[in-house]
C-alpha cells in the first residue's frame, strides 16, 4: 500500500495479512504459540479519541430493533449505569427519558453489550433479540449478564454468570460476529506484547466453556492514539474499520467466509476515507451507532463540553463517507466515562 496512509490503515493491512498463518486454538488451560494483533486503545487517557472502557457500539436493549445507549456516571453512586432508549425518531429527540440501570458499576473496567446467551423464543422472529452485558472486572474476572428480556430498570439485566478470569492482561476488548455463527466473539488486545487475540464463541451459553481457546492473529503493531472498530458497512457482516486521531479512516469488508482467517477480510481493495470531525481537540468520546435505522452504523462523538453529535453514514465508499452532522445530546455528556 503508499506510504501516505496511517496507522490504522497500515494495521490493518497487516493485522489482516497475518491471518494467512493462524494457527490452532491452544490447549485449554495453556498458552497460544503465537499471537495476533490488531491495534490498541491504551490507557483511557492516551488520546481523546478513543473507545473508551467499552465495545463503542450500541445494541439494542429494549427489544425494538433499534439500537440504545448505555452510558456510566462514575462520580454518582459508585458508578451509576444508565440506559437511553431510542424513540425510533432519529429527525427528533433520538433518546428518551434515561432508565437507571444499576450502581457500583465503577468496580468494572470494561463494559459491552453483545448476543452471548442466544434468542429467547419470544424475541426469535422479532428484529433483535435485546443484548446481554459483558463486563470486566478490575481483578479480571469476565462476567455475563444475561438480558431478562424486558426492559426494567436494575433487572434488565439477570444474575451475572463467570464466563473467564485473569482478562485484566488485556488493554481493550471488541466484539463482533465475526465467523457469521449469530453469536458474538471477543477480540482481546494486549498492548504491551502488542497483539491481539480472538475468542470465537461456541454456540452455547455455558459459564467458562462459552468461549473456545484463545487463537491469534499476528503481532507487532501498536497505535495507542487510533481507533479500531467492527461495523455492518459494505454489508450485513463485521467490517473491520478505523479512525486515526489525526483524521484518517480506513475500512476493509467483511468477505462473508464462515471461518476466521485467511481471507476473513478482504485486503486487496481497502477504503481511506477523510475523518477530519474526530481530531482529539473537538472529540472525548467516540462510538457506533445506527441513529436513522437504515441498517448501518452511524458515528457519533461526545465532545469535551457534553454535546453528542452524529454523522450519518453514507454509504460504502461514499465520498465523503459520512455526511452532516447534527447535534442529538447536549449538556452532561463529558460525565460519562463509558458511552455503548
Amino acid at each position: 500500500m503508499s506510504t501516505h496512509r496511517g496507522l490504522v490503515s497500515r494495521a490493518l493491512l497487516v493485522v489482516v495479512t497475518a491471518l494467512a498463518a493462524v494457527v490452532p486454538p491452544a490447549a485449554a488451560g495453556s498458552p497460544p504459540p503465537l499471537s495476533v494483533v490488531l491495534g490498541s486503545s491504551g490507557p483511557a487517557n492516551a488520546a481523546a479519541v478513543r473507545l473508551q472502557n467499552s465495545t463503542a457500539r450500541s445494541r439494542d436493549v429494549t427489544g425494538d430493533g433499534w439500537p440504545d445507549l448505555i452510558a456510566r456516571q462514575p462520580d454518582l453512586n459508585n458508578g451509576t449505569l444508565w440506559i437511553y432508549p431510542h424513540t425510533r425518531n432519529p429527525q427528533g429527540a433520538v433518546f428518551g427519558a434515561r432508565v437507571l440501570a444499576g450502581t457500583n458499576w465503577n468496580t468494572m473496567n470494561w463494559i459491552g453489550v453483545a448476543e452471548l446467551t442466544g434468542d429467547t423464543p419470544e424475541y426469535e422472529t422479532s428484529a433483535s433479540a435485546p443484548a446481554d452485558l459483558l463486563a470486566r472486572r478490575t481483578d479480571g474476572t469476565l462476567f455475563v449478564y444475561p438480558h431478562s428480556g424486558a426492559l426494567n430498570g436494575k433487572y434488565t439485566w439477570g444474575t451475572p454468570v463467570t464466563v473467564g478470569t485473569n482478562w485484566n492482561i488485556y488493554e481493550s476488548l471488541m466484539l463482533a460476529d465475526i465467523n457469521t455463527d449469530g453469536y458474538d466473539d471477543i477480540f482481546a488486545v494486549d498492548n504491551d506484547e502488542q497483539k491481539i487475540y480472538f475468542y470465537l464463541h461456541t454456540g452455547t451459553f455455558d459459564g467458562k466453556s462459552t468461549f473456545r481457546p484463545r487463537q491469534l492473529f499476528g503481532d507487532g503493531y501498536s497505535d495507542p492514539t487510533g481507533t479500531l472498530f467492527f461495523t455492518e458497512w459494505s454489508r450485513e457482516d463485521p467490517d473491520l474499520g478505523g479512525i486515526e486521531a489525526g483524521g484518517l479512516g480506513t475500512a476493509i469488508r467483511h468477505t462473508h467466509k464462515l471461518t476466521v482467517g485467511a481471507g476473513t477480510w478482504d485486503t486487496s481493495d481497502p477504503w481511506t476515507f477523510t475523518a477530519g470531525q474526530f481530531a482529539p481537540a473537538t472529540t472525548q468520546r467516540v462510538f457506533l451507532m445506527d441513529v436513522n435505522g437504515d441498517g448501518k452504523n452511524d458515528v457519533v462523538k461526545a465532545t469535551p463540553t457534553g454535546t453528542l453529535v452524529y454523522y450519518p453514514f453514507n454509504g460504502w465508499k461514499a465520498n465523503p463517507a459520512l455526511g452532516t452532522p447534527r447535534t442529538i445530546g447536549t449538556g452532561g455528556w463529558q460525565a460519562m466515562d463509558l458511552l455503548t
